[in-house]
């Protein structure tokens, strides 16, 4: 009895667009505390897959969505963030 065997050689190929593939993943639910007061928020995170630099955004509910806090992670790893200090609904 004799076996035969197919060599199946699978090539993979890179496809480069103009702009480099990026992340977007949300991470779940968190309270966050500002100056304007306490919010419920979603957070999510956006990243370029070779980079350190990474964007997370929290977003409250009960105000439409808009971001209470921002961090962004640059290159090499320096923090900077951003906080709600007040609400001016009209």
């Amino acid at each position: 009895q004799c076996e035969r065997h197919a060599h199946h050689e699978r090539h993979l190929h890179r496809i480069h667009f103009r702009r480099q593939l990026r992340q977007e993943i949300h991470l779940g639910g968190e309270q966050v505390d500002t100056r304007a007061g306490r919010f419920a928020t979603i957070k999510l995170e956006r990243s370029k897959a070779d980079s350190k630099r990474r964007t997370t955004v929290w977003c409250a509910r009960d105000l439409g969505w808009l971001p209470v806090k921002v961090e962004y992670v640059d290159k090499k790893g320096g923090l900077t963030t951003a906080l709600l200090r007040s609400v001016e609904q009209r």
